[in-house]
């Protein structure tokens, strides 16, 4: 049986200094395929996560920014 995709919203803000975020429609399986087709970064194409927590803190670590989701 085939998973069919959902739909999220994805809010990415780079600098937390200022109020702009960029948000995107993404259709994905699930949180995190979401939230990496939103980064499209080759940085992200070799690693590994199992929780959204995961990927937002390495977005934080590495690129001090803000990555969240929600499902619609």
């Amino acid at each position: 049986m085939e998973t069919q995709d959902r739909k999220f919203v994805i809010a990415y803000q780079e600098d937390i200094s200022s109020d702009g975020i960029q948000l995107e429609i993404v259709y994905a399986k699930d949180e995190i395929e979401a939230m990496l087709y939103f980064l499209d970064d080759p940085e992200t194409e070799n690693l590994t996560w199992s929780m959204p927590e995961e990927v937002q803190d390495w977005v934080w670590d590495n690129w001090s920014a803000h990555i969240n989701y929600i499902e619609v």
